[in-house]
């Protein structure tokens, strides 16, 4: 759990480089590969989805989802998501950044202390907390390459990648079977 957990240290601080110099204009730009949100939107969803995370360790994901978008949200989880979004827009980039940091401490705070197979409520079902990291992995990891296109940024690959690697192998036969 301790690597899983440092690659995740290490992905939020490749993050929080691209986020650390950006002016109002860097935090507005559009992100291509998430259409209508600005690269404050996909710093938000970030910040959202990991302080559900723990939310979600007291209360379950339906009920910690429900206290930011006011009511359930019918669809799919990119459309709960999205409402999450929507309705806590607007910030200016610094206090987004400052929340996201916050989330994504509290999130690596709770994994670190938590026994890799401890059962953690998320969005249907619950996943073992190392699974859960490395969710939350990969979900940075992708959003990461999101800002660094919007902003212009080149990244280079890096070991933590073999942690989503292997998620995705174990991943597979359970996705066909769905």
């Amino acid at each position: 759990m301790d690597a899983i957990v440092q690659a995740l240290t290490e992905q939020h601080r490749e993050l929080d480089d691209l986020l650390a110099g950006l002016d109002a204009d860097g935090w507005a730009r559009p992100v291509p590969s998430c259409p209508g949100w600005s690269v404050a939107d996909v710093v938000l969803h970030l910040a959202q989805t990991d302080e559900l995370v723990v939310a979600s360790v007291d209360g379950g994901f339906p009920a910690a989802a429900a206290r930011i978008t006011g009511e359930p949200v019918d669809g799919t989880v990119d459309d709960q998501v999205g409402v999450m979004v929507e309705r806590e827009r607007g910030a200016p980039g610094p206090e987004v950044h400052a929340r996201w940091r916050a989330a994504a401490s509290a999130v690596r705070a709770l994994l670190a202390e938590s026994d890799p197979r401890r059962p953690m409520p998320w969005v249907v079902t619950d996943l073992p907390a190392r699974t859960m990291a490395t969710t939350r992995l990969a979900e940075t990891w992708i959003h990461t390459h999101d800002v660094a296109d919007a902003v212009g940024a080149a990244l280079v690959p890096g070991d933590r990648l073999r942690h989503i690697a292997r998620l995705a192998v174990r991943t597979v036969p359970y996705a066909f079977i769905r």
